[in-house]
């Protein structure tokens, strides 16, 4: 069987980039022969492509062996549409509402023209991302064939094109149109599908079948040595800094205190052009606290954005330190806000709550909390058990997040999925996450499989942050009854953490479903 998979961007990264990869790779891992259209031009790298071609004019004419993954990026012209603006080295970067029609319509016919020539290669089905563009891509390539394809809607396409910018729908809709499926990953998803392509709600119902994305339950598992993961890390650190050295070093964050809020915004957001944000901090090891069994770690990670709730969680620990003062935290990430999380890091490290009030203000950053309810000058002690890590790969986060007691998935946006906390569970860490759209359909199935922790979840999303930092301590208190030094019931609730996320979030499983 040769299955298509279609996507405009990374095979690496967050998001869509990390379905699409994984998805792929399940495929390839049951014996098919997959494609992966994408704009991947590093993806040669990347140990689970076999074969890789650059450019529509060498797509071959016969399909990938059984078993194998080809690569191929079609040639766009550089031109990269986009749901959510962000940085991707060698495209000039437009988001699609800025998009003339006719830079559009090049986009399809360009990727159509690539999806014609794998024609050709007996194609038993396409697989289409994103409600646009695409669908409506494979659509067009497929005319006069009569080869399937299924859509999987991802939340970006959805919430920050479709449903703002309604004129763009035409695209969704004739993408559509001939789809055997449209995947929800969520009922959450499902409902918004419904809502926000309303004009053809019943066309769309009948297409949609709800199947949860996966976790590489082989990539994250528990500890039972944490010191020899944290060895590891440490390891593979060294290496991916060696080979990547142009990360975020000691950078000074500049004083925007007078500047207006958007003058604000722009200034640390250039500034986080100043080195790769797809590069792992360069300092790193020197900021690097070793692991302690009486620190509890508190984890993000995830992008930095204004959507995702990081900088309300970084204002928050000044709280947090008060109520349980052994507790650490690690912000893994990257994006548009890194500087503005930097901001308030260097604010709470200074006292300076005006630079504090101006970083959150700065591209509505941090805007669901009271800055002066929470603020004030961390100690030393405090601010060295606060880690901003940047962007790590999946092998590096793989040996971090075992070492962790608790994640956090704090997004003040709807998620499609809270894919945070199954990764967090599979490796026995307990996950807690704001309680509204996609996040929702975890957090309530899994506390009907494990009942005892329905008290420790936060249910109000309008005072998910007034209550996280009781909360925070009331799961400690539950991971850790007899103090930290003591992690058997950590590690007990990890392994049925664990056991619930390989059951019903695995891979293997998911991709069959895909399939049928």
């Amino acid at each position: 069987m040769h299955v298509v998979m279609v996507h405009g961007y990374l095979l690496r990264g967050t998001g869509s980039n990390i379905y699409v990869e994984n998805v792929a790779k399940t495929w390839r891992q049951l014996g098919l022969a997959v494609t992966v259209v994408c704009q991947d031009r590093k993806a040669f790298e990347l140990d689970f492509v076999d074969e890789f071609v650059s450019g529509t004019k060498l797509i071959p004419d016969t399909p990938p062996a059984p078993g194998t993954l080809r690569v191929v990026v079609p040639d766009i012209n550089n031109l990269l549409p986009v749901y959510i603006y962000d940085e991707y080295e060698g495209y000039t970067v437009k988001v699609i509402p800025e998009m003339s029609e006719e830079e559009i319509e090049t986009h399809i016919e360009l990727t159509s023209e690539a999806l014609k020539k794998i024609l050709i290669q007996h194609v038993d089905l396409f697989f289409a991302n994103h409600a646009m563009l695409s669908p409506v891509i494979v659509k067009r390539a497929l005319e006069g064939s009569n080869i399937p394809y299924k859509i999987k809607i991802h939340g970006s396409a959805m919430e920050f094109v479709a449903a703002k910018y309604p004129e763009f729908k035409k695209y969704a809709y004739e993408g559509f149109e001939n789809a055997r499926e449209i995947i929800a990953g969520t009922t959450h998803i499902k409902k918004r599908i419904l809502e926000v392509f309303s004009e053809k709600a019943n066309l769309v119902e009948e297409k949609i079948k709800i199947v949860p994305p996966g976790m590489d339950e082989n990539l994250f598992k528990p500890t039972k040595k944490p010191q020899e993961n944290e060895k590891k890390f440490l390891t593979l650190l060294k290496k991916e800094i060696k080979e990547n050295p142009d990360g975020r070093g000691e950078i000074e964050t500049p004083d925007v205190t007078k500047l207006s809020d958007e003058e604000a915004h722009k200034k640390l957001v250039e500034l986080g052009k100043t080195y790769n944000q797809r590069s792992v901090d360069s300092n790193l090891i020197e900021k690097w606290r070793p692991w302690n069994p009486e620190e509890p770690i508190i984890i993000y990670f995830g992008k930095f954005l204004q959507t995702k709730g990081v900088g309300e969680l970084m204002l928050l620990t000044p709280k947090i330190f008060e109520l349980v003062p052994n507790v650490r935290f690690v912000f893994v990430g990257f994006g548009t806000y890194r500087e503005h999380l930097e901001a308030i890091f260097t604010a709470l490290k200074t006292g300076n709550i005006e630079l504090a009030k101006k970083a959150a203000k700065a591209g509505g950053f941090a805007i669901h909390i009271n800055v002066e309810e929470y603020f004030r000058k961390l100690t030393e002690v405090e601010v060295n058990k606060i880690t901003i890590t940047g962007i790590l790969n999946h092998e590096l986060l793989s040996e971090l997040l075992p070492l962790a007691s608790i994640s956090l998935m704090p997004s003040t946006f709807p998620e499609a999925f809270g894919m945070v906390a199954v990764e967090s569970m599979s490796a026995g860490v307990f996950p807690v996450t704001n309680y509204h759209s996609g996040m929702l359909d975890v957090t309530d199935k899994l506390v009907e499989s494990l009942p005892e922790i329905e008290k420790l979840v936060c249910k109000n999303a309008d005072t998910f942050f007034k209550e996280l930092p009781s909360k925070i301590v009331q799961i400690l208190n539950y991971l850790y009854p007899n103090g930290f030094k003591d992690h058997s019931k950590k590690t007990e609730v990890g392994n049925k953490l664990r056991k619930f996320a390989v059951r019903n979030y695995s891979w293997e499983n998911i991709g069959r479903k895909l399939l049928e």
